[in-house]
């Protein structure tokens, strides 16, 4: 079986909303199947340059990430 990160991330997104990346890589180490450091950062990547996912970086303590309202 397997839970893909990008898959991962975007569902985690939809259910919960805004998440730290922290959270985000949490979540997939739990729940990705497979599961590496470099799929992780490669689906952010991914999400990101196809416009699904982008940083809302307005509070300097800390970042969020989330859905681009389009998708």
């Amino acid at each position: 079986m397997t839970y893909l990160c990008t898959d991962c991330i975007t569902d985690h997104l939809q259910a919960s909303g805004p998440a730290t990346l922290r959270e985000l890589r949490l979540y997939c180490v739990a729940q990705a199947v497979p599961y590496s450091s470099t799929l992780f950062v490669d689906a952010m990547e991914k999400l990101r340059e196809n416009c699904v996912i982008e940083c809302d970086d307005s509070d300097d303590n800390e970042w969020f990430w989330q859905l681009v309202d389009t998708f």
